[in-house]
């Protein structure tokens, strides 16, 4: 299974902005206790600023991936891009897409650093190799 999780609920707004927590410990709690396998970016994680969502991916129990959202040196910024998982005699292939118009819709101190490239893009270029990977 897969989730985002700073979706901007009460509970993460709470935690951030009142309580001025690091990470939100709360949320994290409540999702390592359904234990997903997986977790990637969505456009709302970038509310609080990256040192607060590196802190809370650092808190979570599951592996996040994220295939187009890049670092200074075009490199995955926030974990592998993709992930490949055997459940059972199946081999189910994850990867880890964010829209790509978080820069336009972001306080740009919130994204400093980061790139954005086309899930589309980040898909023609991964799932080749997720498939040799299978």
């Amino acid at each position: 299974m897969m989730a985002i999780f700073l979706e901007g609920s009460p509970l993460a707004y709470y935690q951030a902005e009142v309580e001025r927590a690091g990470a939100p410990t709360a949320i994290n709690a409540a999702f390592n206790t359904i234990d997903y396998d997986f977790g990637t970016i969505g456009n709302h994680e970038f509310n609080y600023g990256q040192a607060y969502l590196k802190a809370a991916i650092a808190g979570c129990d599951r592996q996040f991936v994220s295939a187009n959202i890049l670092d200074q040196n075009n490199q995955p910024a926030f974990g592998a891009p993709y992930a490949i998982k055997q459940i059972g005699p199946i081999k189910v292939g994850v990867l880890g897409l964010t829209t790509q118009s978080v820069d336009a819709w972001e306080n740009q101190a919130c994204i400093a650093g980061l790139h954005f490239i086309s899930a589309q893009a980040a898909a023609q270029k991964y799932v080749p190799l997720m498939k040799k990977s299978s």
